[in-house]
């Protein structure tokens, strides 16, 4: 047989057509809808400012070995980057947790939860929440946009991303402090496209 061919190439994208295809017709009042998807998602979760480390949280943030020198000075936060995720977890128990060797690396979230941890040390529990409803709202702005430049029709962005906000499924993502890991990553993905 023949040898397998490329498809052929599609026009460059000119400022015209690139326009045309990411924007949606706008009337002026196009920040309401993202301006409701945020307000719904920041309600849906401030219940949970109140909860306390459940869980993982308590190993991962407030009884880490790791995370307890991010208190004292930042530099402690960017060690993070080369330890793995459940490294130091339990520090009085170690032999209960085989923490290291997992090959689990989450950078990122122990970076995050170090620096809430510097400024405001591991007793309050309210800022790593507000982290965690923030980064669903950016995730849910994102879709928005998303949807939006991909089929530019406004109200099926808003309807899609209300239910996708609304949805149970997230909840552990948001309300689980050790959630964060998957906000971010979803965060990632979407500002990605």
């Amino acid at each position: 047989g023949s040898p397998p061919t490329l498809p052929e190439r599609t026009p460059p994208m000119t400022a015209t057509t690139a326009t045309t295809a990411t924007t949606a017709p706008s009337s002026g009042r196009a920040w309401i809808a993202p301006l409701l998807l945020a307000l719904v998602s920041v309600a849906l979760y401030v219940p949970t400012l109140k909860h306390e480390f459940a869980y993982d949280d308590y190993f991962l943030i407030a009884n880490n070995g790791s995370m307890k020198p991010a208190a004292e000075h930042i530099g402690a936060a960017f060690d993070l980057f080369g330890k793995e995720y459940w490294e130091g977890v339990n520090p009085d128990q170690a032999e209960t947790m085989r923490a290291v060797g997992q090959a689990l690396w989450r950078p990122l979230t122990l970076f995050v939860w170090a620096l809430v941890v510097f400024a405001n040390g591991i007793g309050e529990t309210w800022p790593f929440h507000v982290l965690s409803i923030l980064g669903n709202v950016a995730v849910v702005l994102l879709l928005h946009t998303l949807i939006v430049r991909l089929w530019g029709r406004r109200r099926l962005a808003f309807v899609a991303t209300l239910l996708f906000a609304l949805h149970p499924l997230h909840s552990e993502a948001v309300a689980y402090i050790a959630g964060l890991s998957d906000v971010l990553s979803a965060a990632a993905v979407l500002g990605g496209v």
